[in-house]
């Protein structure tokens, strides 16, 4: 019995000491790739400088020079009334009821995003989306480039107003609270997960801003995301 014990201490010494070998070696690279990756998301967190009207046209449509759409303040999620020239029926006056998703789902696929967007969609003040599985439009890294496979948008190049309809607004305005002062409030709120979002830049030089000789985009889909 105590052979075998000290054969065991010495086998599971043995596989620490690989293990710690390995991790040691391997240490510069994982050092160089953490500070990589920190750098980068330092960068993306600024906005680069660029101007509009942009001087170079693609295929895609150029977000970046869309004028900033100003939400209405009595809801939660980032509504606006736009005018409507396609003789859409609205139950407001001065215009449709329009809506972005008030939050982002960045993951990796099958790494749980369908499973946790399910879960946060459980809570009555949070609603699913009309888009596959009730999350995905795929409207950032594919739609937008004609890319996606929709019926009826099979490789159509979808606009910021396609991304639009997969929110629907009207659910979101007929909720309404009456807060102390008597106004209105809609506290509903929709979201978004699309797995190809962290990981699918590849067509970043169909956004108007980016070099296209270049090796590396100077904007990418959470510049986008973030400028809407």
């Amino acid at each position: 019995m105590r052979k075998v014990h000290s054969f065991c201490r010495w086998r599971c010494l043995v596989k620490v000491c690989f293990f710690f070998c390995v991790l040691v070696s391997l240490s510069p690279l994982i050092y160089r790739r953490v500070s990589i990756f920190s750098y980068n998301y330092k960068q993306q967190k600024r906005m680069p400088n660029f101007t509009c009207p942009s001087t170079r046209k693609t295929i895609a449509e150029d977000v970046l020079c869309l004028e900033r759409k100003t939400f209405l303040k009595n809801f939660k999620n980032p509504c606006w009334l736009q005018k409507e020239t396609h003789g859409v029926n609205s139950s407001y006056k001065n215009g449709v009821l329009r809506c972005l998703p008030y939050f982002h789902l960045f993951g990796v696929c099958k790494s749980g995003t369908t499973d946790l967007f399910s879960r946060l969609t459980q809570h009555p003040q949070i609603l699913e989306n009309l888009g596959d599985l009730h999350k995905e439009t795929t409207f950032w890294s594919w739609g937008r480039y004609g890319k996606n496979g929709h019926p009826g948008h099979a490789n159509v190049k979808e606009t910021l107003y396609n991304f639009t309809q997969f929110f629907n607004a009207e659910k979101i305005g007929e909720t309404q609270l009456l807060l102390e002062d008597m106004t209105e409030y809609s506290n509903v709120i929709t979201g978004h997960a699309d797995p190809m979002d962290f990981w699918d830049h590849s067509d970043w030089r169909e956004i108007p801003q980016n070099d296209p000789t270049a090796d590396v985009p100077k904007f990418i889909t959470p510049h986008l995301v973030k400028h809407v």
